[in-house]
């Protein structure tokens, strides 16, 4: 059997309609914004302590990278007091201490230490302290010049790598203290019931009674990837020695 080849006419209409399908279909965009965090940042979800340094990273592809690389990206900022519902407080408002960047080879990066985090918190509040406040963060990027909508558009950070999923963290940045002095006592109890530490004295049992200045989290662990942090109290002791042999 001989093949014949296809009619010219019919070859060209085979590669127009090509070239007409593909020349319509358009490039899918994405945005995509991870969070990532130190090494040795004692991550615990939900939150942001006074450890982090979060580093924010948005990737533009396909047809946003084509729209918006060379253009602008603004850090914005949403947050209301403990208790409060984020949702209902004010819209997110620029961060300018840290914005905008411009976007490169489709990346934009900001890195924000916990006390960089506190200052802006604090001065967008006008409150001395902001422990406990609900924060949000999202990515407002932009062609310069544009106008929105059209030109614009905004992603909001909704998975906090390491510190988990959520609408927003709560920021704890003051760590937990003892609000007085430990009631108790190792040494020098008055044995001679003369109201005076002046025996050498050294108590046993032994029962000291500490009271943090805030409620604790129970039931928690941080999570890193180099380890499990948990919370201790170690008592140093020398054991050759008469009057210092305790030790746990």
């Amino acid at each position: 059997m001989k093949y014949k080849r296809p009619p010219a006419a019919i070859k060209y209409f085979i590669v127009f309609y090509y070239c007409l399908f593909t020349a319509v279909i358009p490039l899918s965009a994405a945005v995509t914004v991870s969070v990532t965090y130190h090494p040795d940042d004692r991550i615990m979800e939900d939150y942001i302590n006074n450890t982090y340094d979060m580093t924010i990273t948005v990737t533009f592809t396909n047809a946003d990278l084509a729209t918006y690389n060379g253009e602008k990206a603004q850090l914005q900022m949403d947050y209301v007091v403990n208790g409060g519902n984020i949702d209902l407080a004010p819209d997110f408002t620029d961060i300018v201490s840290v914005s905008p960047k411009t976007i490169d080879n489709g990346v934009v990066v900001w890195e924000l230490s916990a006390s960089e985090i506190n200052d802006i918190l604090k001065n967008a509040a006008n409150q001395q302290s902001v422990d406990h406040y609900h924060l949000d963060f999202q990515i407002h990027y932009y062609v310069q010049g544009g106008s929105c909508p059209g030109d614009c558009d905004d992603i909001e950070i909704d998975y906090w790598g390491l510190a988990g999923p959520s609408d927003y963290l709560i920021f704890d940045f003051t760590a937990p203290a003892w609000s007085s002095d430990p009631t108790g006592a190792f040494w020098c109890s008055d044995a001679d019931n003369n109201d005076v530490c002046d025996d050498n004295y050294f108590n046993s049992p032994v029962e000291i009674t500490f009271q943090p200045n805030e409620q604790l989290i129970s039931d928690f662990q941080f999570e890193q990837p180099s380890g499990i942090y948990k919370s201790y109290i170690e008592l140093l002791g020398d054991p050759s020695s008469a009057l210092d042999a305790g030790a746990v």
